[in-house]
């Protein structure tokens, strides 16, 4: 298993293109924006973790999404309706960033997400905030 690669900012179009698990977060001043959950604090800041089969195709529909209301990704969607409210709770627009772990293919990105929420899960008692579709799998952590 290969490991998470550094923080981006949403607007970097990321070198590896093929099938991948990625998280996304915000941050202000290029810091992450700590998130209380029912289990404690996360200080990472994770909103959400998704897969694909194409990482750079998904982080582009994300963007457009997020920001123009545009594209295909639910997640961004979600941070685009709350964008106004996270802009006047936290005094300006946060950044968004991911991160990624390259995958062999899209079945590997799948089986990894779907891990990675349930340990969220486990360690929060909730799953990260704009994840709204939990794969069955991560129950099962």
């Amino acid at each position: 298993m290969t490991r998470w690669s550094k923080w981006f900012a949403l607007t970097v179009n990321p070198e590896h293109k093929g099938a991948a698990v990625y998280k996304v977060r915000m941050t202000r001043k290029g810091h992450p924006i700590p998130i209380p959950r029912i289990g404690g604090k996360d200080k990472n800041g994770v909103l959400f973790y998704g897969e694909t089969k194409t990482l750079s195709k998904r982080t582009y529909n994300l963007l457009a999404a997020a920001e123009h209301n545009k594209g295909a990704h639910s997640e961004g969607f979600t941070y685009y309706f709350f964008r106004d409210l996270y802009t006047k709770r936290f005094r300006g627009r946060p950044k968004l960033e991911f991160a990624y772990q390259r995958t062999r293919n899209k079945k590997k990105a799948k089986n990894l997400e779907a891990r990675y929420i349930g340990n969220y899960m486990q360690k929060f008692g909730e799953p990260p905030p704009l994840n709204s579709g939990i794969p069955r799998k991560a129950w099962q952590i």
